[in-house]
């Protein structure tokens, strides 16, 4: 396991970083300041092979700007994958919370 936690990793190298990440069953980079570059890059080495089994990304406001289809590709490939703090869903909005990690795993739909 490697976990940079609260660390500012924004001015590591994406593919240097995906590929660390990549050698490790379970990483935790939340709350490390990871650029969209970054997260896009180990997500996409999730796609391909990887070693990677759980990935916690929370708290990385540049999550929510990365493309949708790789997360959804991501969350259908990994055992665990923590995104869920960076949309800021609250108890009073579940439902809508639901619709949108619906939307997010299945694609687009119509009501």
């Amino acid at each position: 396991m490697v976990s940079f936690w609260g660390l500012n990793l924004s001015r590591i190298d994406p593919n240097i970083l995906a590929g660390a990440v990549h050698k490790m069953r379970v990483a935790k980079v939340r709350n490390a300041q990871l650029t969209t570059i970054q997260i896009a890059r180990i997500l996409r080495r999730v796609v391909d092979i990887s070693h990677l089994r759980v990935l916690d990304i929370r708290d990385n406001e540049s999550t929510r700007y990365v493309n949708p289809d790789l997360k959804r590709e991501s969350l259908r490939i990994l055992e665990r994958f923590d995104f869920d703090d960076t949309w800021k869903c609250q108890h009073g909005k579940v439902f809508v919370c639901w619709l949108f990690y619906i939307i997010l795993f299945i694609g687009s739909f119509y009501i």
